[in-house]
């Protein structure tokens, strides 16, 4: 008799553990698409600073000028335009354009509205799709896979121009 109450105590204890770590479970937010174009743009302007890049899992060894880039997406009427620069503070005072054009946001599939990439329609003629991997009104985790080289990028919204 005592070995059945000793297993039950057991077996009532592991029960308890694993319904109590359950609990603690990461809630996954997701966003529809005027949710995240709100707050990619703030409904009209929003720039967000690159804070470090992660190429295959390794950081990036790329000079401070080319990491700390700003892209600010702007949302004007019916337009998504994006704008990404050089910060002047690591450039020698001196920011550079480095790419302009249009932007949208993706949905996860047909039976979702789930937001999960951006895509970048150049100026240049280039359209580039990158991952959203994290997405809050302060940080911004992209990923996109370059030729097989996956690249990691992470940005935090900088204050108001």
């Amino acid at each position: 008799m005592k070995d059945y109450l000793r297993s039950g105590v057991i077996i009532f204890s592991i029960g308890l553990l694993l319904l109590c770590s359950c609990s603690d479970e990461e809630k996954i937010v997701i966003f529809n698409r005027a949710e995240v174009i709100r707050l990619l743009s703030n409904d009209s302007s929003k720039s967000w600073e690159r804070r470090m890049m992660v190429i295959d899992g390794q950081p990036s060894d790329i000079s401070e000028c080319d990491l700390f880039t700003t892209t600010r997406y702007l949302s004007i009427k019916d337009s998504l335009l994006y704008i990404t620069s050089t910060q002047s503070s690591y450039c020698n005072g001196n920011p550079v354009l480095l790419d302009s054009g249009f932007w949208d946001v993706l949905e996860e599939g047909i039976n979702s509205d789930r937001i999960d990439r951006i895509a970048y329609y150049s100026v240049s003629g280039d359209t580039t799709i990158k991952q959203v991997s994290e997405i809050t009104a302060i940080f911004l985790t992209t990923e996109n896979n370059v030729s097989g080289t996956v690249i990691r990028e992470i940005f935090e919204s900088s204050l108001p121009d």
